[in-house]
C-alpha cells in the first residue's frame, strides 16, 4: 500500500490510546461458550414478533399496483395474516415491520450485496381480473430480482397452505457459482487499489461533515459480501486497509444520521470479518470500540420506533433489525475478550443500560457476563 494511499484515505478514529491493562469477565468465555447461535435457537430467535388479529378482521377494497403481485386467499385473513406474520418471522435474512390494523407488513430482504424493501398486504379486490380477497406483494424499492424471484418465491413456499399463486412464470432457479458471486480482488491489483480507493472514499464525510448514505451502502455492501468465508482470498487483500475501514464503519454504524438498515446490515458483516485475535490489530481491542458496537445494537435493534407508511421512507416503515441484532450480539461476544485497556466504571455502567434492553434473558446474561 502507498504512503500517498495511506495519506489521502486516513481515517480519523475516536480511539483512544490508553496504558495497556489486560482485563477479563469473570465468566464470560464459559457464558460465550455456551451461546447456542444454531437454526431454532433462543439466540436465533431474537427479535421474533408476535401478532393478534381479530378472526373477524376483514380488509379495505383496494385498486390494483401496477406490478405488484396478488395472490388469492385460501384461508380468512385473519388467519393468512398470521401465517404471513409467522413465515415473515422464519425467513432468513429478512428484517421487518407489522400493521396488524391494517394487516400489513413491510420487510427488507438482503441477498448477496444486494437489498429489496417490499409491503405485504391483505386487500380485496373487485376489478375485472381478480374479485375477493388476496395478499398483495408490492416492491417499494431495492433490487426487481430479490424481490420477484427471492422474496415472492419465499413467501408462497412458506405460505401455500394459506395462499394460491398467481399467473406470473417461476423461475427455475439454480444456486449460483461461488465464482460468480464474488469480486476477485487477486484478479487484477491496479483495478482493486482504485476501487478501494473508491470504496474507502466514501466511507469519509463530504466536505468533512457530512456523509453520503448511498455511496456508503454501496461500500459497506460491496466490501461486507466480498469478504465472506467463501470468499477469504478477498479478506487477505481487504485486511491490508483494516485501519481505515474499521473505525470508518464504527463510527458510521453509531452515527445519528444512519437510519438505512441495509448500511447496518452489511456493515455489521464487514466489521464481523476483522474480529478475530489474530486479525484485529491491537489498537482497535479497546472498551471504546466496544462500546460503539454496542451503541449501534442500541440504535438499531433495540430503540422502540414508530412504524409510518410513508412512501420513499424506508427508515420509517422497518425501523429495527433483527439480522443486525444477531450479529452485532456476536460480535460483542468475540470482541469481548479481546479488550485489552481498563473499562471504566461510567463506560461499564452505559453498557450495563444497553445490554439489559437486551430482549432474551440468556443472551442478556452472556453479554452482561462480557463486562
Amino acid at each position: 500500500m502507498s504512503q500517498a494511499f495511506k495519506d489521502t484515505y486516513t481515517v480519523k478514529t475516536t480511539t483512544v490510546e490508553h496504558e495497556v491493562r489486560h482485563v477479563r469477565a469473570v465468566g464470560a468465555e464459559e457464558a460465550l461458550g455456551s451461546l447456542d447461535t444454531k437454526a431454532g435457537s433462543a439466540f436465533s430467535k431474537l427479535g421474533r414478533v408476535e401478532v393478534e388479529v381479530d378472526d373477524s378482521v376483514q380488509p379495505g377494497l383496494e385498486n390494483e399496483i401496477g406490478g405488484a403481485f396478488y395472490l388469492p386467499l385460501k384461508k380468512t385473513p385473519a388467519e393468512t395474516y398470521r401465517n404471513l406474520v409467522e413465515a415473515l418471522n422464519d425467513m432468513k435474512d429478512t428484517d421487518f415491520s407489522v400493521n396488524p390494523s391494517d394487516l400489513a407488513a413491510h420487510g427488507f430482504l438482503y441477498s448477496d450485496d444486494k437489498y429489496m424493501l417490499a409491503r405485504a398486504k391483505i386487500v380485496k379486490l373487485d376489478s375485472e381480473k381478480n374479485q375477493g380477497d388476496f395478499l398483495e406483494l408490492n416492491k417499494l424499492e431495492g433490487d426487481g430480482f430479490v424481490f420477484a424471484d427471492v422474496w415472492k418465491r419465499r413467501v408462497f413456499e412458506a405460505m401455500k397452505e394459506s395462499i394460491g399463486d398467481d399467473d406470473s412464470v417461476q423461475p427455475d432457479l439454480e444456486e449460483e457459482s461461488v465464482d460468480y458471486k464474488f469480486l476477485d480482488f487477486s484478479a487484477d491489483e491496479e483495478s482493486s487499489m482504485l476501487l478501494m480507493e473508491k470504496l474507502l472514499g466514501h466511507l469519509k464525510p463530504r466536505e468533512g461533515v457530512k456523509y453520503d448514505h448511498k455511496k456508503i451502502f454501496e461500500s459497506v455492501s460491496t466490501l461486507g459480501h466480498n469478504v465472506a468465508e467463501e470468499a477469504s482470498s478477498n479478506f487477505e487483500f481487504v485486511n491490508q486497509f483494516e485501519d481505515h475501514i474499521v473505525p470508518a464503519v464504527l463510527e458510521v454504524m453509531r452515527h445519528e444520521e444512519t437510519s438505512f438498515l441495509p448500511t447496518v446490515y452489511f456493515g455489521s458483516k464487514l466489521l464481523t470479518a476483522f474480529l478475530k485475535p489474530e486479525v484485529l490489530e491491537k489498537e482497535f481491542k479497546t472498551w471504546g470500540n466496544f462500546e460503539m458496537l454496542a451503541e449501534a445494537l442500541e440504535m438499531h435493534c433495540l430503540k422502540e420506533s414508530a412504524v409510518s407508511e410513508e412512501v420513499g421512507a424506508p427508515e420509517k416503515q422497518v425501523t429495527r433489525s433483527r439480522e443486525s441484532l444477531a450479529i452485532l450480539v456476536n460480535a460483542l461476544c468475540v470482541m469481548g475478550p479481546m479488550c485489552e485497556d481498563e473499562l471504566e466504571p461510567a463506560k461499564k455502567a452505559k453498557l450495563v443500560k444497553i445490554f439489559e434492553a437486551v430482549p432474551e434473558d440468556d443472551t442478556k446474561k452472556t453479554l452482561l457476563a462480557l463486562l
